[in-house]
């Protein structure tokens, strides 16, 4: 082997007077860098995207929740089979509704939910995401609904909830004037802008359903265990009962981000695929200007595989180098990604990665090792057959031709 390795590196070199198959060796190394370099930063950062996204999710909702139709009367007995449950850590009880919010200067419809605040905390990250407090007559906003309604902590807002009471002049939708006591700021937008939090027993009273709850909010050990144990806790309860995990609540959500990290991989992988297309031309131009020194080393006595071998090295070297390249500046550039796209946001004078929109002070990056193996491995894999061809084709090299004008 050591044969083919001198005379693969001694053929990429190119002779000095034709610097040009050096320089094209270099492109070819260049692209493969390029390649891995791009996959492992967008990878690295929707993973990033993936890890964050999903530990706001579970600090916002909890691991199971179980509800019934029409509600659960009673629940003590219900709260009790599902903390019993091997698995579960808390169980809380919860009031959900739609209801119209009105202030001052707007009116805007938001998702309300009745809540025990000590409860809550138990089996969700309620109180790391809440600015004030929660009391009995008071309610808390989702800071871009607090913006839309034009309200902060103090401003009182008008709940109009989807239960009618009799009044002298008819049947109408109870109002209750509530406090302002807090925002609510969990990173996402959708929840930020459309949820509302109130006491138990006050969202009770809206709906006039004193002593129902619309479900029971449950925290286990293992979050990824969600599913098994949901199963476990609808056959605890039994009847009508039905738990579901928040894998099943975010299905689609998680779904799509998923997709759009396979599809983002796929199309950066075709810089790869383009990179090996030049590692084949760089080969094919090798063959091609070292024809007269294949046909001395076959007439030599070099058999067909050796020559096979050289030019197989000569595609592996690009990607090997390539590759290496590329995973040790891909990381480099994960690790200052934030600095870079500082800079370049104040050269063209644009903020590329506005917090509040995204809600995180700094890009997330997560270069897994996982990630890095599977695209070094596709780049090694994509050189090694792009130089198939050119090998294939300096074996087959008659040394009599070859050399016949010589």
């Amino acid at each position: 082997m050591r044969f083919e390795l001198f005379v693969g590196f001694r053929y990429l070199r190119g002779k000095r007077k034709n610097a040009f198959i050096s320089l094209i060796t270099l492109f070819s190394i260049f692209g493969v860098m390029i390649g891995v370099m791009a996959l492992i930063v967008v990878l690295g950062v929707m993973t990033g995207f993936d890890k964050k996204l999903l530990k706001t999710v579970l600090g916002t909702t909890s691991h199971v929740v179980v509800s019934r139709d029409g509600g659960i009367k009673d629940y003590e007995a219900v709260l009790h089979k599902v903390k019993s449950v091997p698995g579960v850590l808390e169980a809380a009880p919860f009031f959900a509704g739609q209801v119209l919010l009105r202030s001052d200067t707007n009116v805007l419809g938001a998702a309300i939910r009745g809540i025990i605040p000590e409860e809550e905390m138990k089996v969700s990250d309620f109180s790391s995401f809440l600015k004030g407090k929660l009391t009995g007559d008071g309610i808390v906003l989702g800071t871009e609904l607090a913006r839309q309604l034009n309200v902060m902590p103090g401003d009182t807002v008008r709940v109009i909830s989807p239960y009618f009471v009799s009044t002298p002049m008819g049947e109408m939708p109870y109002k209750k004037t509530l406090e302002v006591t807090g925002l609510y700021t969990s990173g996402m937008y959708e929840y930020d802008t459309s949820f509302c939090f109130v006491a138990l027993e006050q969202a009770q009273s809206l709906f006039g359903v004193p002593g129902t709850i619309a479900g029971i909010e449950v925290r286990i050990r293992d979050p990824f265990e969600a599913k098994a144990i949901a199963n476990a806790i609808s056959r605890e309860v039994g009847g009508d009962y039905w738990a579901r995990s928040w894998m099943d609540l975010n299905r689609t959500f998680f779904a799509a981000l998923r997709h759009e990290k396979i599809i983002m991989a796929v199309i950066l992988v075709l810089i790869i695929v383009v990179a090996a297309f030049n590692i084949a031309s760089t080969l094919i131009m090798v063959v091609m200007e070292k024809t007269r020194d294949i046909g001395i080393l076959k007439s030599i006595g070099a058999p067909a595989p050796s020559i096979q071998k050289i030019f197989i090295i000569d595609g592996l070297m690009v990607g090997v180098v390539g590759t290496t390249l590329g995973v040790v500046f891909g990381y480099a550039l994960a690790n200052s990604l934030d600095s870079v796209v500082n800079f370049m946001g104040r050269v063209f004078g644009l903020e590329l990665f506005p917090s509040t929109i995204y809600y995180f002070d700094k890009i997330p990056v997560d270069t897994s090792i996982f990630d890095t193996l599977w695209i070094g491995g596709s780049a090694l894999i994509l050189s090694l057959l792009a130089s198939l061809y050119p090998a294939w084709q300096a074996s087959r090299l008659n040394p009599v031709e070859a050399l016949r004008y010589e």
